[in-house]
């Protein structure tokens, strides 16, 4: 049921007095608070009704016209304005507006058996018509919400109806293999970006700039590369303007048919990123982090120290970080090599290095407006020029005026003529012509599919581990995972080895009468176990030093081995951390030693170094495995033997992993 905003009124609702005249004169119109996106909602549609879409881009969103209805959304105005008041423009644009156009149609439909002009008039068949009507849950809960607000202001009880709950479509994510093709398409043209701004760099310093001695400048002059980027550059000086545009340049020169006027555009992005680099940009971000646009968008680039930050254990590591307004501000964060040009924090470093003096251009221009006189006009170009302070992804646009720009949240993911061309579209064309011509990337694919491609990613190189995939995928429950795995993938994956587990508890039952869970697991992830290796298990042999199997002990996972040497086996063998590990019952005893020993370890590291380490993960990972599998009475009288065992000097833990020699 849709939960009321507050209690139940007692007693009988009081008596209602409207004046419905004096509502003549209050406007529907109002301006939220937002700080980097601020909207003017304008609700007069709802009391006047509406025919058709505003513009041409609602048309294929457009459901059909609905009848004005002026006391209904007046009462709702108070409570919108205060549940909205800071609402950024998607917010009211997806959110608010459907939903009293749905809900506005509803009314229409149900208007010969169940009228409505006010909020009084709703009542408990309305809601029994929106769940036959299968209306949107969000779309309920929302129109709900505001109506209980403007009911409970004269004195009524709330309402109690039940929203729909549509289950999401489980539907596939894009092929591992096509993501990679993307990442080497987008790999490449950022490398090219980045090469150009050197180049750039380089024909400045060594061409001659006529932009300070104009006089000097010979008649037929012949241009080389280098002096347009050095003049341009000097242009920026002399005319004061951080990005002197085309018409002020031929001003200058006093003249249109020159190198220098062709070649202008060149020297703009030597020096300073296009709208196309920053979206290459963003895209790879995307791609490397699994981060959702919007959060990417909300980095707080002011200066390189506001999102990045030196690693607190790893200095060969940075860290980048953002908040998620959506997820009560909690920050999302991505980690990456420091000495990779291409890592997360170095994507969006050499993003804020390069439009630096853009951005100290745009705080000039709000000095100067914060001086002024405030109006909502003044108050809207203060917004934006705070949100362009704001973002990394800065750019000069490609008209003649070459303005200051930032992808915006609410248009990023277009292209700027037209708005209807997907930013990924060229790019999967791109790689389309590079790669296979008979496995095509789909045209379709979104950059919302970039994520669960990142967040599928972590969970199968895991050994499917939901604990994993939750850490990729920023979340703070394993419940809200659930929306990235349910794919077709996952799903076919989770019944095959529900397929594969009854078939070895069958067979183990028909062969040998007994089941061992330790046999069984390693059967359902092996397919198959040879009387050898059981023989082997049985007599200690093939057993890791914490006691455990082993499903591949020559080719351990990466992430708990990255060195390792192949044909060799593992040498790390931190296995309560690794999927391959098969716990048997006589394991007990060894994993018992290395909590004790683990415990011993915290005494004499110290704490800065303790935390976060691996060691810490293995402490509760070791513990998890204990609790899970033996009985508590068992497990701590073999830690208590250990941990008299290392305090008596008998037994030295081992406070480091083995190592793979080099040749």
């Amino acid at each position: 049921m849709v939960e009321p905003i507050r209690k139940q009124t007692k007693g009988q609702p009081v008596a209602l007095q409207r004046d419905e005249s004096s509502h003549d004169s209050e406007s529907l119109v109002f301006t939220t608070t937002h700080s980097l996106h601020p909207f003017t909602v304008d609700l007069n549609e709802f009391a006047a009704g509406k025919e058709h879409p505003d513009v041409t881009s609602e048309k294929s969103k457009w459901k059909g016209a609905f009848n004005g209805r002026e006391l209904l959304i007046r009462e709702m105005f108070g409570p919108i304005k205060t549940i909205f008041a800071n609402a950024p423009e998607t917010t009211i644009t997806t959110a608010l507006k459907p939903a009293l156009r749905t809900y506005w149609r509803l009314l229409d439909s149900c208007e010969d058996i169940a009228p409505v002009n006010s909020v009084a008039d709703l009542d408990d068949l309305h809601g029994a018509l929106q769940l036959r009507a299968n209306v949107n849950g969000g779309q309920t809960r929302n129109f709900v919400r505001i109506a209980n607000m403007a009911r409970d202001a004269i004195g009524l009880p709330p309402l109690y109806w039940t929203a729909a709950e549509g289950d999401s479509p489980i539907r596939d994510s894009a092929p591992f293999e096509h993501i990679g093709r993307l990442y080497h398409e987008l790999k490449h043209r950022v490398f090219g970006i980045f090469r150009r701004w050197e180049e750039g760099d380089l024909f400045a310093q060594s061409g001659k700039s006529w932009a300070a001695n104009i006089q000097e400048r010979p008649q037929n002059l012949k241009w080389t590369f280098a002096d347009v980027h050095a003049t341009y550059r000097g242009l920026v000086t002399v005319l004061e303007d951080v990005a002197p545009s085309a018409n002020a340049c031929k001003s200058f020169f006093g003249t249109t048919d020159s190198m220098f006027t062709r070649e202008q555009s060149h020297a703009v992005y030597g020096l300073y990123p296009s709208r196309h680099d920053v979206e290459d940009i963003l895209m790879l971000f995307l791609l490397r982090t699994g981060w959702n646009g919007a959060v990417a968008l909300n980095l707080d680039g002011d200066s390189v120290d506001s999102c990045i930050r030196s690693h607190p254990t790893s200095p060969m590591h940075d860290i980048i970080f953002a908040v998620k307004d959506r997820a009560k501000n909690i920050e999302q964060v991505a980690i990456g090599l420091a000495k990779s040009s291409l890592s997360p924090p170095n994507l969006i470093r050499a993003l804020l290095v390069r439009t630096e003096p853009l951005r100290i251009e745009l705080r000039k221009r709000l000095e100067q407006l914060l001086e002024s006189p405030h109006s909502v006009s003044t108050a809207k170009e203060i917004a934006l020029l705070r949100r362009q302070i704001k973002s990394p992804f800065l750019y000069v646009g490609g008209n003649q005026n070459n303005r200051i720009h930032a992808l915006d949240v609410m248009t990023y993911f277009r292209r700027a003529q037209g708005g209807n061309g997907h930013i990924l579209t060229n790019v999967i064309k791109a790689a389309n012509d590079k790669w296979n011509k008979d496995d095509r990337i789909d045209e379709r694919l979104t950059l919302k599919q970039f994520r669960d491609a990142y967040v599928s990613y972590a969970y199968q190189n895991s050994g499917y581990s939901w604990l994993v995939a939750q850490l990729a995928a920023g979340h703070s429950s394993a419940e809200t995972l659930k929306t990235y795995l349910r794919r077709r993938r996952w799903k076919e994956h989770g019944e095959r080895k529900i397929g594969s587990l009854l078939k070895a508890l069958w067979q183990e039952i028909e062969e040998r009468r007994v089941v061992d869970p330790a046999i069984l697991f390693a059967m359902v992830q092996r397919g198959e176990i040879t009387d050898e290796q059981r023989r082997r298990w049985q007599k200690q042999k093939d057993r890791t030093r914490v006691g455990t199997g082993c499903r591949d002990f020559r080719r351990p996972p990466r992430n708990i081995a990255p060195h390792h040497v192949d044909g060799t086996g593992c040498r790390i063998q931190r296995c309560t951390l690794c999927s391959y590990a098969i716990v048997f019952d006589d394991s007990v005893a060894h994993l018992a030693r290395r909590l004790a020993e683990l415990r011993a370890l915290k005494l004499t590291i110290p704490l800065v170094s303790w935390a976060g380490s691996s060691f810490e993960d293995e402490l509760e990972a070791t513990q998890i495995t204990l609790h899970n599998c033996f009985e508590e009475k068992t497990v701590k009288a073999h830690v208590v033997f250990w941990a008299k065992e290392i305090q008596d000097g008998r037994h030295r833990p081992l406070s480091m992993e083995g190592e793979y020699g080099t040749s």
